[in-house]
Order: structure tokens, then C-alpha cells, then sequence
């Protein structure tokens, strides 16, 4: 074996790319007792993310190479789509290919000019701090040293250094040329992964997608994120007020987090969330429009009492767990409606399409659209339902309030349907009406009877020959014509 190719095998054990024979799992190294980093590393050891050399060290003072650096900080993203390799120094038989592919497609690295990748070469200060900077997508500050910083790299290393994921040394010095020990390396990243990343103007690439490593969180109206995947949360945060944000082309990993913005939006367009979550407004009111790749869920979750909500575009399912909320449904499609806290109000507008209303506590739902099911729960006593729209079938487990104006297909069904159906207010049950067979006209008149078709009787205007009544279409499976399920969250109901 060359000599080269047994460092890269060492370099690569300890940190964890394949566990050495015989080697306690976990095991402490046993010289960082007393290290100014000793804390770090264990826990990045209990976490499984790296392991000790062969011999139980873990040699914190040594340099660490660029292969060993991006083994670490690929650590902090989820998935990542891995880029093709064309560095020329990077065969695919060697461990750390894979690293460096996974690495190019995050984008926080890249190749030198001549066409190689230097795996084994050692990293500097200022490389690490240029390359967290972008992992982080952390904004530019000003580098307060009394030593150079490469022009290039000046307002990266102000950016992490205001950040608190790298500092400099007591006598006023960043020293960028140094080289980053393993231990230094670690507790930088260590220290990025935690740090959120506030955006307080546009952010993000203008075309392509650029993976972020933590959470991100906005904190000015009127800030446009976009083309990311964010491998955390991303929070719209109070700084936003009433304004407006939008999310264009986001992938999230995490929840995306709204706690800020007002009645002009926050507006997700494009991407992939795998969860929406509403809290607190600084307005108590917020709108908020989804036109994502996917359908995600919406949780209404304030903590005070009295926020408004309007919803509107595609999502799936909507829990709300906060008291006294009042939600409005806008144009748009929704899977189910599932109050579980008291005091709910829910609107549903004219151009809203909504698969079921599950309520668990009392609610007043106010419906202008178009609503498939409604179930009302034992416990959701004293519920109201006005309904101006549309509504398929209701199922009462508890005595509920109807007042209709609109259309009913169905009777109400459940333990609580004989007494509801007593309080009923307003119009009938709208029962389907079967239009008649369409007669056909006789071929072959009838020789004793030469006039099949009777002429009106002039002297009895009031008779005229019967025409068929407007008919309408019944409803099968309780389902409405123009409702689209969601695809994702939401559980369709099957009858």
C-alpha cells in the first residue's frame, strides 16, 4: 500500500468513515482529558459523528485536511444530492469521493482552477471561515483584525466572527494563513450548527438551489427567500410585523414557522415544506397563501387567545390547537378542518373547497363554499353551523345548531341527528331530484290513433304540454363535484 493511500486510511477512520476492528464503540479518546475542547468532542464521539484514531487518540492539535473538513460539515445537512466529480485528483475508488460529491452538491466547496480538489491538503483559518460562511449563508460583516485578511475572504470572516462561529486571538489577530487544528475545525462547526441564520433582505441564489446547514429565520418585512433547502426550520419571525415575505422555490427540512406578517401575506410559492406551523402575530392576524410543489399541513398553534388565521391555496390538513381562533379558508383547496380547541371559529369563503370539518370542541362555522363532510364530536356540544354554501353530509355525535341558507344533500346522521335536526332553521334537507325518462318518439304512428302527441287544449291555457323539471345530479359517496383532495396529510374519507 502506498504511503499517501495509508494517511488517507488514517485520516478517514478517525473520523468515523469505517469503524477499526476492535475498537470500543464510542470509546473516549484518550488524549483529550484537560483539552480546551475536550467537552466538543465528546459529545460529537457520543453522537456517533466521529471516532478516535486506531491507537484510541484523537490528536486534536494535528491540522485537519480539506477530506477530513468535509466529512464534518456534510454532517450538519439531511439529504443532499450528490454532483458528479470532475476533479482530477479525486479517483471514485477512494473513500472520501463520496464526501466530496456530497460536498459539491451543497455548494459550499469547490475545485481550484487547475482542475483538483487537494483532498489531503491542510486547511487554513480563512478557508474554514469562507466555507462555513457559505454553508451557513450567513450575511457579510466587517473583518476587525490588526492583521491582513485576504480581500476575498474580508467579509466572510466579519460575517462568521459576528456570527460567534469563529473568533480571533487575544492580541487583536485572526491570523488567516494559520492552519485549523481538528479540534478548531470541530468546534467551529460545532458552533455553526446551532447559530441561526437571520435574513433581514432578499436572499438566495437567483437561479439554481443552495443548500443551507441549520435553521433560518427572517426578520424584516418585505424580504424575498429563495432557491434554498433549508436543512432546518425557517421562521418568519416577529421583526416582520405586518408586513410582507415571500417564500419562493424553498425546500424546508424542518417546519416552517410563521410569526410574523400580517393581512398583505406571507406568500409560499413553489418548494417543498413538510410542515407550516402558526403561532403568535404580532398583529393577531395573519394570511397566508400556499402554492407549493407539495400539500403540506398547517397547524394553527398560538399560545394567546384571539388570533386570526386566513388561509389560502392547496394545503392538506389543518389542526387547530389554539383557544379562540378564528380561521378563514379563501379560495383554494383543504383537506380537513381538525378543531381540537375550544372556541373555534372557522369561515369558509365562496371560492373554498374544504374535504371535511372534524370538530372535537364546540365551533361556529360560517360556510360560503363548499364543504364535503362535517362530523360534530361528543364533546363539541353547542356547535353552529350556518351554511350559505354547500355542505354533503353532517354527522352530529353531539346536539348541534344548524341554520341554513344554502344546500344540504343529506340527512344529518349520528347520536345527536334527531334533536339537531329539531333546532333545524332555514331551508330543507335539498333531497336529489331524478329526472324522468326522456321520452322517445314513436317511429310508426299508431293506425287508430293518427295524433300520439295531444295538443294543448286551447280552451285551458293553464295545462300546456308538461315539460321535465330541472333536475339535480345526487351526490355519490357524499362527495361534491370540484373537490380536489389533497395528496399529502390528508386522510380521504371512504364510504
Amino acid at each position: 500500500m502506498k504511503k499517501g493511500s495509508i494517511v488517507i486510511l488514517i485520516v478517514m477512520l478517525a473520523f468515523g468513515g469505517v469503524p477499526h476492528a476492535g475498537a470500543q464503540e464510542r470509546a473516549v479518546p484518550s488524549d483529550i482529558q484537560g483539552h480546551w475542547a475536550e467537552d466538543t468532542i465528546k459529545a460529537w464521539v457520543d453522537e456517533g459523528r466521529i471516532q478516535g484514531y486506531p491507537d484510541g487518540t484523537f490528536r486534536p492539535d494535528e491540522p485537519i485536511t480539506r477530506a477530513a473538513f468535509m466529512k464534518l460539515a456534510n454532517g450538519l445537512y439531511g439529504d443532499v444530492a450528490a454532483k458528479a466529480v470532475v476533479a482530477t485528483d479525486v479517483p471514485s475508488t477512494e473513500w472520501y469521493a463520496a464526501e466530496v460529491s456530497k460536498a459539491l452538491g451543497a455548494g459550499y466547496i469547490g475545485g481550484y482552477g487547475d482542475g483538483t480538489m487537494r483532498p489531503d491538503a491542510q486547511m487554513t483559518r480563512v478557508e474554514v471561515a469562507s466555507i462555513i460562511q457559505r454553508m451557513k449563508m450567513l450575511p457579510p460583516g466587517e473583518a476587525r483584525f490588526t492583521d491582513s485578511i485576504p480581500q476575498w475572504a474580508e467579509k466572510s470572516v466579519g460575517g462568521i466572527v459576528k456570527a460567534g462561529a469563529m473568533g480571533g486571538y487575544s492580541d487583536g489577530t485572526f491570523r488567516a494563513g494559520a492552519l485549523v487544528t481538528r479540534a478548531e475545525a470541530l468546534t467551529a462547526l460545532d458552533r455553526a450548527r446551532t447559530i441561526e441564520t437571520v435574513i433581514t433582505s432578499t436572499a438566495g441564489p437567483a437561479e439554481g438551489k443552495r443548500h443551507v446547514a441549520g435553521d433560518v429565520r427572517i426578520a424584516a418585512d418585505g424580504v424575498t427567500l429563495q432557491h434554498v433547502d433549508v436543512h432546518g426550520d425557517v421562521t418568519i419571525g416577529a421583526e416582520v410585523g405586518q408586513g410582507t415575505v415571500y417564500i419562493n422555490d424553498v425546500d424546508v427540512q424542518g417546519s416552517t414557522r410563521v410569526r410574523g406578517g400580517g393581512g398583505n401575506s406571507v406568500y409560499i410559492n413553489g418548494g417543498v415544506h413538510s410542515g407550516i406551523v402558526i403561532e403568535d402575530t404580532p398583529g393577531k392576524s395573519v394570511r397566508i397563501v400556499v402554492k407549493a410543489d407539495n400539500t403540506p399541513n398547517v397547524i394553527v398553534r398560538p399560545q394567546e387567545q384571539g388570533q386570526g388565521v386566513t388561509i389560502e391555496g392547496s394545503v392538506a390538513d389543518v389542526p387547530v390547537q389554539g383557544k379562540s381562533v378564528h380561521v378563514t379558508i379563501g379560495a383554494g383547496n383543504v383537506g380537513r378542518l381538525l378543531i381540537g380547541a375550544a372556541e373555534t371559529k372557522v369561515s369558509i369563503k365562496e371560492q373554498a373547497q374544504v374535504k371535511g370539518v372534524e370538530a372535537d370542541k364546540a365551533v361556529q362555522i360560517t360556510n360560503e363554499g363548499v364543504i364535503a363532510d362535517v362530523r360534530i364530536g361528543k364533546e363539541a356540544k353547542e356547535s353552529v353551523i350556518t351554511n350559505k354554501g354547500e355542505v354533503a353530509t353532517i354527522q352530529a355525535e353531539a346536539v348541534a345548531k344548524i341554520e341554513n341558507s344554502g344546500t344540504i344533500r343529506s340527512k344529518v346522521t349520528g347520536a345527536g341527528a334527531t334533536e339537531t335536526e329539531k333546532a333545524w332553521q332555514g331551508k330543507a334537507i335539498s333531497t336529489p331530484v331524478q329526472a324522468p325518462p326522456v321520452q322517445q318518439p314513436n317511429p310508426t304512428p299508431n293506425p287508430t290513433n293518427p295524433t300520439p302527441n295531444p295538443t294543448p287544449n286551447p280552451t285551458n291555457p293553464s295545462t300546456p304540454n308538461p315539460t321535465p323539471p330541472t333536475t339535480t345530479q345526487p351526490i355519490t359517496n357524499t362527495t361534491i363535484t370540484g373537490i380536489v383532495a389533497p395528496v399529502v396529510g390528508a386522510t380521504p374519507n371512504t364510504t
